[in-house]
């Protein structure tokens, strides 16, 4: 338990009058009606006491600021996502004086589980007495949140004076993503090569690296069934597997809707304005997100990151390889605007008008867009991580994220219990800007063994197929794949949107690489909708 004035702000703008001193006049010019008119020392005391009052009920109120506080039972609370969280505050009163005005400026959650917003709640607070305010939430979506008391005001009894005391006391909550094994087909993995430390069903056939309690996400096959009959509880073979092939997994938190650059694109300005307008419909949202919306951080992580990608580009072999690539797509779209009567220019004037409205999103979805698809790609990355140890590789996972010195986060992982070293500041990674394209992480990797690379992304579609193509094919990948989270259902054209990404996905196998569309996952666990087919499989959650 912690004290509300930790963190406290300066008091400014504390003073104001309340609902009591608009009665108060009228009867202050009563008494002074009643005193000259009457003259008598009872009227001259009820002057005095009239213009008392005030001077009274200030000090009043003063005391009971100086004597009021705020506590919560912990500083923070880590639970996984559709799991009920419970939280408790108290507002307490230290003095001899009751407090029936008092007034709390709390954030709470959301009743859809979706963010926090701001209330203004009224209590009476006896003598020595306190207030509870007990809860609990099942949060929707991953990240970090929360609640507690932001400041406290207190009325007089006659409520003339309102004074307020900021408190800024909160308790903070992680909301981790579920580890959901990514499982296909072997043939299906371009993680999946021949490689001189393949894994048997599953496991190694090498010794245990360690012997742990069961974590949620284990598989059961991993399972200690002897150790565990005599412990009486669940046991599991820790594998580490030696390190095979190079895996890199590139995970989008870049917000889908940017406001930079709308105002040259229509549709793109439409797009936002829509979203503004959903987002209006919905209560005043405060403190959504720790550091998600932290406008001059992210914008100095936006500057590192450009720093640190021009850096990595400058190698030869990159640039190189670049060059070349983007002078084929450069080459190609003046061909295609020299000759628009030419069958490849109709095709793709065709292609482009008839799926204009593919990635239109219904706009009572809006209002949570980019939270939705951020939890299902931070979901599926960890799915494919596990994928990726089960096939002995050494994986490293990489995102934006502004609480990195360096703009960016990278973890090498070779066993599962290596995941829990970061996965608090993975579940819990904020949004980055609209232009920080996850095709800019592999421009950080100086890898020359030949790594296999994973983007999972909410965001893959023809306007972007060449920044794929140049990130993989310009670091020297020898695989790519794109794992698109998808979520149809949000879309208003479905059927429209599937054509879009079978389209999609037949261009990017023209250029090597592997598009697997997963759908949302359903509060079971189990997967919706089983997508994502292509011409080796399919991919599930």
């Amino acid at each position: 338990m912690r004290s509300g004035k930790n963190g406290e702000r300066p008091a400014h703008g504390t003073f104001s009058l309340g609902i009591g001193a608009v009665l108060y006049v009228p009867l202050f010019i009563f008494a002074l009606v009643f005193t000259q008119a009457l003259r008598s020392s009872v009227s001259v005391v009820f002057m005095w006491f009239v213009g008392m009052l005030p001077v009274i009920s200030f000090f009043y109120a003063l005391i009971g600021r100086a004597n009021v506080g705020a506590f919560v039972l912990s500083d923070e609370t880590t639970a996984e996502k559709l799991t009920p969280v419970g939280y408790e505050f108290r507002v307490s009163n230290y003095s001899v004086l009751p407090m029936p005005f008092t007034e709390a400026e709390i954030v709470l959650p959301r009743s859809d589980g979706v963010s926090c917003e701001s209330r203004l709640i009224r209590m009476s607070v006896l003598p020595r007495g306190e207030y509870r305010f007990k809860s609990s939430v099942t949060f929707k979506y991953r990240g970090s949140y929360r609640v507690g008391v932001g400041c406290i005001y207190v009325s007089d009894v006659l409520r003339i004076f309102r004074l307020r005391r900021f408190v800024n006391i909160y308790i903070k909550i992680y909301v981790m993503p579920r580890r959901l094994h990514f499982s296909r087909g072997d043939d299906n993995s371009p993680a999946d090569a021949p490689t001189d430390s393949r894994m048997t069903d599953g496991i190694e056939a090498s010794e245990s690296n360690l012997i742990r309690e069961y974590r949620n996400g284990d598989l059961l096959k991993h399972i200690h069934w002897k150790l565990s009959s005599k412990l009486g509880d669940l046991q599991v073979n820790d594998y580490k597997p030696n390190s095979g092939k190079k895996l890199y997994v590139f995970c989008d938190f870049a917000t889908l809707f940017g406001d930079e650059g709308a105002a040259d694109e229509p549709k793109a300005a439409e797009r936002t304005k829509n979203r503004k307008k959903a987002r209006e419909k919905k209560p005043r949202v405060i403190d959504v997100r720790l550091n998600g919306h932290a406008r001059e951080s992210r914008m100095s992580a936006k500057e590192r990151m450009r720093a640190y990608a021009d850096a990595a580009s400058d190698r030869a072999l990159a640039a190189s390889v670049t060059a070349r690539i983007r002078g084929e797509i450069a080459a190609e779209n003046e061909k295609s605007d020299a000759a628009p009567n030419s069958t490849l220019a109709k095709t793709r004037e065709d292609d482009r008008d008839r799926f204009t409205h593919a990635d239109d999103v219904l706009p009572d979805e809006l209002y949570d867009f980019d939270e939705f698809c951020a939890d299902g790609v931070s979901e599926l990355a960890i799915g494919a991580v596990l994928d990726g140890i089960d096939q002995g590789n050494s994986v490293t996972l990489m995102w934006f994220d502004e609480r990195a010195d360096s703009g960016f986060f990278a973890y090498e992982i070779n066993a599962y219990s290596d995941i829990d070293a970061f996965f608090r500041q993975f579940g819990t990674a904020p949004f980055c800007p609209h232009s920080m394209k996850v095709t800019m992480l592999p421009t950080l990797v100086d890898d020359s063994d030949s790594p296999t690379f994973i983007f999972v992304t909410a965001d893959a579609g023809i306007h972007n197929l060449g920044d794929f193509i140049t990130s993989s094919h310009g670091a020297g990948a020898v695989r790519a794949e794109v794992m698109l989270f998808d979520p149809t259902e949000k879309f208003a054209d479905k059927e429209l949107h599937k054509e879009y990404v079978d389209f999609c996905r037949s261009r990017f196998a023209e250029n090597k690489i592997l598009l697997t569309a997963v759908s949302p996952i359903s509060e079971d666990g189990g997967s919706d909708r089983q997508r994502g087919k292509n011409e080796a499989g399919e991919g599930r959650l």
